[in-house]
């Protein structure tokens, strides 16, 4: 279970990372710092797991996955906090970065649940915003509160950032029941 969270959060912290880029967001930024440090700690306690239960097999060697495993979610974690970083220094993001960024395969999305929208005041399973849109939402701050991968029963309320990653006909498609402006999409492709 510990492995499945620490991969979970690895890729959670990439795609929160590109976000705090995209939009030079600190808030998000440190959000990717604190997940690091998270991480880290998951580590510690999986190496620590990993070398207790090398003490009841005859077969050390089959544990070697596990290290090398948490290993390989830190240095992915560890990747997206040098990613935010730039934001965190307050480094100017040059214009490119943004462009390549937005012209991935996948794109990640930042958009506001605008009151009285096809959202507001649904769960993810009522709207089937995944299913309708195809974008999947990792996360959503509500008021000063970060949650992470919100689960199906999860409510949207009016105010809610979401972030997503998905492809660009669905980023439209996801703008549109956020009661959001789809010119916020085009003046930003345009920068």
């Amino acid at each position: 279970q510990l492995m499945i969270e620490m991969k979970n959060i690895s890729e959670l912290s990439v795609g929160l990372a590109y976000t705090a880029l995209l939009h030079e967001n600190l808030d998000l930024a440190n959000e990717v710092a604190a997940l690091e440090e998270e991480l880290d700690e998951m580590r510690l306690k999986l190496d620590l797991w990993t070398l207790e239960a090398a003490k009841r097999t005859d077969d050390v060697a089959s544990l070697r996955g596990m290290l090398y495993m948490s290993s390989f979610a830190e240095s992915i974690s560890d990747a997206a906090c040098s990613i935010a970083d730039v934001i965190l220094r307050e480094i100017d993001v040059p214009p490119i970065i943004k462009r390549i960024v937005r012209e991935s395969d996948e794109v990640i999305s930042w958009v506001a649940v605008q009151k009285g929208s096809a959202l507001d005041g649904k769960s993810l399973a009522e709207s089937r915003v995944g299913s309708v849109t195809g974008m999947v939402i990792f996360a959503v701050k509500q008021g000063n509160r970060w949650v992470y991968r919100p689960g199906r029963n999860y409510r949207l309320h009016a105010g809610d950032l979401l972030v997503s990653r998905g492809r660009r006909d669905g980023e439209e498609k996801l703008y549109g029941l956020c009661g959001a402006d789809t010119d916020e999409l085009e003046d930003f492709e345009e920068e």
